[in-house]
């Protein structure tokens, strides 16, 4: 049974043992592989311990970094000069983080952003092979997309979310609109300073809170027909629509209130809802906002 206890057990290894088991690892050597990951295996329990919590058991968590160390075994190159537990971490990282978003995400990704999720995925692996370090702008580079692919990326399944709790239960949890808005201005801040991006952040901090503030005024006006957790989701997704400039805002929002209209009038046509029915609307602007932002990423 893998344990944390049985994974101290091993001895540490030098930097000269590190290299001359590495060479014969290169020569086809199992027994140098087998102990360059024996004497390293209280470096998973270091690693995995931080992932505690998240969805999988400590015992799985150690084996799927098992995997990665092996994986890193494999591919180490000892005449970079690197020490082989600094050339590991980031291959145990990678194999445990996997494992947790295969087994523990609450929303599968659209066909399209899953695709670029494995893209993104071979470009990772790839940059760790060449000894790298998997930072935003490598991976724009290596993929040949647009740093901000990755925002998207990370807060599409936040959205999907969303739209799905709204539409069965008609309201938007605080928990994860205000940080929605919070994640996107950061991600967006950090994304601005890469040099291959395609968008604006002082427009997308001023499209969430022009979009925020015109939600705002509507709720106040109607108060039945938008609800608060409209307005602050709108604060996200205008941050969101800005970074493509404004024509893009006005284009997702427009889309939004075309798709709640026709919707409705569905309704009513096969008479299901009567004119004053109350009808979630956060799916709407969501998918709204997933609309402009295609269209903005594309024009941009």
């Amino acid at each position: 049974m893998t344990s944390e206890r049985a994974f101290a057990e091993h001895p540490l290894l030098t930097a000269a043992d590190e290299r001359r088991l590495a060479r014969l690892i290169e020569r086809g050597d199992l027994q140098a592989k087998d102990r360059l990951v024996s004497s390293n295996l209280r470096l998973v329990a270091s690693v995995a311990r931080r992932y505690v919590g998240r969805g999988l058991p400590m015992e799985d968590l150690l084996q799927e970094g098992v995997v990665g160390l092996i994986r890193a075994a494999e591919k180490y190159d000892w005449r970079r000069g690197t020490r082989f537990s600094t050339y590991a971490v980031p291959w145990i990282r990678q194999s445990i983080t996997h494992a947790l978003a295969n087994t523990s995400r609450m929303v599968r990704l659209p066909a399209p952003q899953h695709l670029e999720a494995d893209r993104l995925a071979r470009a990772e692996r790839g940059l760790l092979e060449e000894g790298r370090e998997t930072t935003l702008s490598a991976l724009a580079a290596a993929t040949g997309t647009r740093p901000e692919l990755l925002v998207w990326l990370l807060l599409a399944p936040v959205g999907v979310l969303l739209a799905v709790v709204d539409f069965r239960v008609q309201r938007l949890p605080d928990v994860l609109t205000l940080p929605l808005a919070g994640a996107a201005l950061v991600l967006l801040g950090l994304t601005a300073l890469v040099p291959e991006h395609a968008g604006d952040w002082p427009t997308a901090l001023y499209g969430a809170l022009v979009l925020g503030a015109a939600f705002f005024v509507l709720f106040l006006i109607n108060p039945g027909g938008m609800g608060f957790g409209d307005v602050k989701l709108a604060l996200g997704l205008g941050a969101v629509l800005g970074w493509y400039g404004w024509p893009t805002v006005m284009l997702g929002t427009f889309a939004a209130f075309l798709l709640g209209a026709l919707y409705g009038g569905a309704l009513v046509v096969v008479r299901r809802a009567g004119r004053k029915t109350a009808i979630a609307f956060g799916p709407f602007l969501i998918s709204g906002a997933f609309a402009g932002l295609l269209i903005g990423a594309y024009a941009a």
